[in-house]
C-alpha cells in the first residue's frame, strides 16, 4: 500500500528513483497478499501522515538544493551552495599571481597583490604561498610575515626568514603553508626590513610568486595526536 503524489523532478534524481522502486514494491505486494489471502498492510505497514510529510518535505528540499539555482531556476541542476538537509556545499578557493616584481624601496610594505579581504570571521581556511626573491646582498636579514589583520599588527599567521645567504643577488623560492580561523576579515602579507633593490619576484605566472586561499568545510582544532 502506498500514497502517491505528482511533482515535476528530472529523471535519474533520487526521488525518481525512490518512485521507480516504490512502484515495483507495490506490485509485490500486492500478488503477495492476493496469493495468501493476507492485507497488503501485512507486508507493507501503511505510513503515517506525519511519517509521509517529514519524509516529503526532506526529499523534496534536498532535491532543489541540489537541482536548482536559487537566483535563477532556469539554468538547470547545479552544485548546492548552502548546507541544508545533508547537501554538499560547494567550497570556494582563490588564487592570486603576482604580476611584476614587487620591492619596498626600502623598509617594509605591504603586498595587496597577494593578501586577501571579505574572510568570514571565526571561518576556519588553508593558505600557501610560494615567494620567489632575489636579495641584493648577501648580509640582508628580511622576511615575508602574513597577519591576520591589516598592516603588521595582526596575529602571525605565518613567517619566512631571509638571513645570512650565501652570496649577493641570491634568488630563492620558498613556501609556506599553514591553517588558521580567521580573527579578521583579511589575511595581509607583509614584506619586512628589505633593502632598496631586494625584490619578491613576480611576472604573472605560477613559476615566480603566487598565493591561495582555501575554505575548509569542517575541521576542527584537536589535541588527540601525542
Amino acid at each position: 500500500m502506498s500514497v502517491q503524489g505528482y511533482a515535476e523532478r528530472p529523471d535519474g534524481s533520487m526521488m525518481a528513483l525512490i518512485e521507480s522502486l516504490q512502484a515495483t514494491v507495490d506490485v509485490l505486494v500486492e500478488d503477495a497478499a492476493a496469493g495468501f489471502g493476507n492485507l497488503e498492510t501485512r507486508y507493507q505497514p501503511q505510513p503515517t501522515q506525519p511519517d509521509l510529510k517529514t519524509f516529503g518535505d526532506r526529499h523534496f528540499a534536498l532535491e532543489q538544493n541540489l537541482l536548482e539555482d536559487p537566483a535563477d531556476a532556469s539554468q538547470g541542476p547545479v552544485q548546492a551552495t548552502i548546507d541544508e538537509f545533508g547537501a554538499v556545499k560547494k567550497l570556494k578557493w582563490q588564487e592570486k599571481i603576482l604580476p611584476s616584481d614587487y620591492q619596498t624601496g626600502g623598509g617594509s610594505g605591504d603586498i595587496t597583490n597577494l593578501s586577501f579581504s571579505n574572510l568570514t570571521i571565526g571561518k576556519t581556511y588553508r593558505a600557501i604561498y610560494q615567494l620567489k626573491t632575489t636579495v641584493s646582498s648577501a648580509t640582508n636579514t628580511h622576511r615575508y610575515t602574513v597577519y591576520d589583520g591589516a598592516g603588521g599588527t595582526g596575529n602571525i599567521l605565518g613567517r619566512i626568514d631571509y638571513d645570512e645567504l650565501e652570496s649577493s643577488n641570491q634568488v630563492t623560492t620558498r613556501t609556506l603553508s599553514f591553517i588558521f580561523t580567521a580573527q579578521s576579515t583579511l589575511i595581509n602579507l607583509r614584506a619586512e626590513s628589505f633593502d632598496a633593490t631586494d625584490a619578491l619576484n613576480g611576472d604573472g605566472t605560477k613559476g615566480e610568486s603566487f598565493a591561495q586561499l582555501e575554505e575548509l568545510p569542517n575541521h576542527e582544532v584537536t589535541t588527540d595526536w601525542t
